[in-house]
């Protein structure tokens, strides 16, 4: 298999292992700093204001990738295969507004997102498949089987005659 579970772990979540020593929201700006589709904008201009929680994990030959979209519904998340990768898409907007007595309160939280998670090679996009319940996406992979080769012991001997071959 191409990809092992540190290097998935390592693509999906830079620096995930300091994750305690940092925080999530240092973790998740290095990924998105990373990410191909990054642009430098001015923190005050973030198109975004969250961005889902990803779980990924290899179980039964499968690979599995959770996300929670709390807030979402299915039209709201587009899932793709292409070029050896897995991308979820999609955007939230989440409003807030509550009004007792003599005050007022209004929360909003919005903006696109974009996971990016790499696969092994030799999967079937045709295979994937995704559901979508109480705002968790779940997307599974089938892994191809891996092709094993039989182990070929190699006897070590004595050359039959000294050869010396001089360094270029």
């Amino acid at each position: 298999m191409a990809t092992t579970n540190r290097e998935l772990a390592r693509a999906t979540t830079p620096l995930g292992y300091f994750e305690p020593f940092f925080g999530r929201r240092w973790t998740k700006e290095f990924d998105r700093f990373f990410n191909p589709e990054f642009t430098f904008v001015p923190y005050e201009e973030l198109e975004f204001a969250w961005m889902p929680e990803m779980e990924v994990f290899e179980k039964n030959n499968r690979l599995t990738v959770r996300l929670d979209v709390p807030g979402l519904k299915p039209e709201d998340v587009k899932v793709n295969v292409t070029e050896g990768r897995l991308t979820v898409e999609g955007e939230r907007r989440h409003h807030t507004e509550e009004e007792k007595n003599n005050w007022y309160r209004r929360e909003r939280t919005y903006g696109r997102f974009y996971r990016t998670v790499p696969l092994p090679e030799g999967v079937n996009a045709k295979e994937v498949e995704a559901t979508f319940k109480a705002g968790v996406l779940e997307v599974t992979v089938p892994l191809p089987v891996a092709r094993t080769v039989a182990p070929h012991k190699v006897e070590v001997r004595e050359p039959d005659e000294k050869v010396t071959v001089a360094a270029a």
